[in-house]
């Protein structure tokens, strides 16, 4: 799933309890820090790693 702030912001809404229940816990990042951040360096690694394995996957096929 590619990042975005859309998506950022519906995940955030669809866990608003549980960020709540986890606030002050020690890898449990808070909404306004989510928001914060700019996922285009990990989307660019997600895409390059899905390309990698499309890549050795026809390279299988053609085996």
């Amino acid at each position: 799933m590619e990042f975005t702030a859309d998506v950022v912001e519906q995940l955030i809404n669809a866990s608003s309890e549980e960020l709540a229940a986890s606030a002050g816990r020690r890898f449990v990042q808070q909404p306004a820090t989510l928001r914060s951040h700019s996922y285009a360096e990990m989307n660019l690694k997600l895409f390059e790693f899905l390309d990698k394995l499309v890549a050795q996957y026809q390279q299988q096929d053609k085996a």
